[in-house]
């Protein structure tokens, strides 16, 4: 199976930012995402973004549309079936990031997995 598909790698990054300031934060970290998407996550580009808040999948400035339930989620598909996700929760005062690496051993899939880890996670401090 690895052979063919390759190896995979996820991982959960969870930033709390408690009390009122910090929900502001976070509605001002997913506008700032939606207005200004990165082209690239730990040196992969980006090839497509999928606002399901918006119901629309935007690949080269084209727009389609989602079917899904609309949800305060951005997901940024990158190169070679690797992907980042970036939601806030509807529980805590957290933002989350969900990363999906691919690699073609082991190894490659670990490093692009920490490369896109910091990638986003820098993308809250912005």
């Amino acid at each position: 199976l690895y052979r063919k598909y390759g190896y995979y790698q996820e991982r959960g990054i969870s930033v709390t930012l408690p009390g009122k300031d910090g929900a502001e934060k976070i509605r001002g970290m997913m506008a700032h995402l939606r207005a200004c998407p990165p082209e690239s996550l730990g040196g992969l580009r980006v090839t497509a973004v999928r606002d399901f808040d918006r119901s629309v999948r935007t690949e080269n400035g084209v727009e389609t549309p989602l079917d899904f339930p609309k949800s305060n989620v951005l997901y940024f598909e990158l190169e070679e079936g690797n992907w980042v996700c970036v939601r806030p929760s509807g529980t805590e005062p957290k933002i989350k990031l969900y990363i999906a690496s691919r690699g073609a051993d082991q190894a490659q899939a670990a490093a692009r997995n920490e490369a896109m880890a910091q990638a986003a996670s820098a993308l809250l401090k912005e």
